[in-house]
């Protein structure tokens, strides 16, 4: 597939931030990855609407996006290799603040809100809670269609995420599909007028109301002075 030099998404600069290790979550150098032309499309329009999204949360607007990458080089297989798959760390607003990818247990709203925009958009978001390994950035890519999938480790998480900070439901956060989490999710389900989330438009439409919760819970917390 065809590949673009890209600097921006959404209209914003992307800032490397993992060079030296001294910049994570502060600052980076400007950079122009090769990424997939699909690929690219996708994403710009993800931020976009991510950016919607935080400036509803009273945040502000955002000035630059910390990443640690996209292409690599080589002759790997990975979606990295193919320039379809992007590692995002952080946002920068113009107020001065900074959200960062490693603050979910403080900041679950902004992160699931974040989250949710990735997952209408991405059928792979990988996050903290997935492995050791993401736990300072997520990792979303193309090579999966949007959906709910009982088995998909990262996607279970998301919903027990969604359930227990945003619908205040009690229930064990491990990623995996059972009686607890299934019984849940269909009370809550019920609720939303929406049918099994295997069904594609009922998987988006959970994720939409997770969002605008997470939105309007934010914004009463950045209002009240509560994030910093």
């Amino acid at each position: 597939m065809a590949r673009n030099r890209i600097s921006q998404f959404g209209d914003v600069p992307l800032l490397y931030d993992r060079d030296p290790v001294a910049n994570y979550g502060k600052c980076g150098f400007r950079t122009h990855p090769h990424v997939d032309t699909v690929f690219a499309l996708q994403t710009d329009i993800a931020f976009g609407e991510m950016f919607l999204v935080l400036e509803a949360m009273d945040l502000g607007q955002v000035t630059a996006i910390l990443f640690g990458g996209v292409d690599r080089t080589g002759g790997g297989s990975s979606l990295h290799h193919k320039g379809r798959a992007f590692d995002l760390d952080g946002l920068v607003f113009d107020n001065g603040f900074i959200w960062m990818a490693d603050t979910f247990a403080t900041q679950p709203h902004q992160y699931l809100a974040i989250e949710g925009v990735l997952r209408q958009n991405f059928g792979t978001v990988l996050t903290s809670g997935y492995d050791s390994a993401h736990r300072d950035h997520i990792h979303f890519d193309n090579g999966e269609p949007v959906g709910f999938q009982r088995h998909s480790k990262s996607r279970v998480l998301y919903l027990q995420n969604a359930l227990k900070f945003l619908f205040d439901q009690m229930l064990t956060i491990d990623g995996v599909w059972g009686p607890e989490t299934q019984s849940i999710e269909r009370e809550v389900r019920k609720e939303l007028g929406l049918g099994g989330l295997s069904i594609r438009s009922n998987w988006v439409g959970f994720i939409e109301a997770s969002i605008d919760i997470a939105t309007d819970r934010a914004r009463e917390l950045n209002q009240g002075g509560l994030i910093a």
